[in-house]
């Protein structure tokens, strides 16, 4: 769902009063993270959610960057720097491309897809990945 000034400005209300300023310091930033506290809309990739309607929901970090920073233009991610989902404060992000986002993801950084985190921390998932055998071909009987 795209973020507009006016929509942002309707959530701060929702959105404030589940900030937890002394959040974990997380490895490589030199200031603490600002933690949701309120809901991920049940899904177990931690991003913050508040509904909008019925239907609808708005990632809190990305209403992080709108209230602070102003529109996300097209085709952009806001991207946490510290890898902590949870964490909405305004230094700790990026703004990128999609080609970005996906170097990230090589690099063994935090992605938002299930899938692909399979419910495993990266540095875990990349020791299985480099401990794996390549499948070789069975030999054809001829």
């Amino acid at each position: 769902m795209e973020i507009t000034l006016e929509l942002a400005e309707s959530l701060i209300e929702k959105f404030l009063p589940y900030i937890d300023i002394n959040g974990p310091l997380m490895p490589g930033m030199s200031t603490n993270c600002h933690t949701w506290t309120g809901g991920s809309g049940g899904r177990s990739d931690r991003y913050g959610r508040i509904p909008v309607g019925h239907v609808d929901e708005v990632l809190v970090h990305r209403l992080s960057w709108v209230l602070n920073r102003g529109l996300i233009q097209d085709g952009l991610f806001v991207l946490h720097r510290c890898d902590n989902p949870p964490c909405v404060r305004k230094e700790h992000f990026d703004c990128r491309s999609e080609m970005v986002r996906h170097q990230r993801i090589g690099e063994g950084r935090r992605v938002q897809d299930d899938e692909l985190r399979s419910g495993t921390s990266n540095a875990s998932r990349q020791k299985i990945l480099e401990s794996l055998q390549p499948i070789r071909p069975r030999p054809s009987k001829s």
